[in-house]
């Protein structure tokens, strides 16, 4: 899931969702990694869950599904609005 502002960290963490890894995908973006089970779940509960999340905290609805693992640190986003003036990835 992905949280736009440090607070939301926060109001995760006073819920009971303590996330494993936060990380700032971009300035201002945040990703938080939260563990939902210690054994498996059905790819329609998982993303079911990943959702509810997304919209209780304000989080990309589009980074719900089950298979969208998140981006590793070090990678760039490479959204065409995010391209510098000269047409780069950040």
């Amino acid at each position: 899931m992905c949280a736009t502002q440090p607070t939301v960290i926060a109001i995760l963490r006073a819920h009971g969702h303590d996330p494993c890894v936060v990380l700032q995908t971009s300035p201002g973006h945040l990703q938080a990694w939260i563990r939902l089970s210690a054994s498996p779940l059905e790819p329609a509960v998982a993303t079911a869950a990943g959702k509810l999340l997304a919209l209780a905290y304000g989080g990309d609805c589009a980074s719900t599904d089950w298979r969208h693992l998140g981006r590793l640190a070090g990678f760039t986003n490479q959204k065409p609005a995010r391209r510098t003036r000269g047409g780069y990835a950040p």
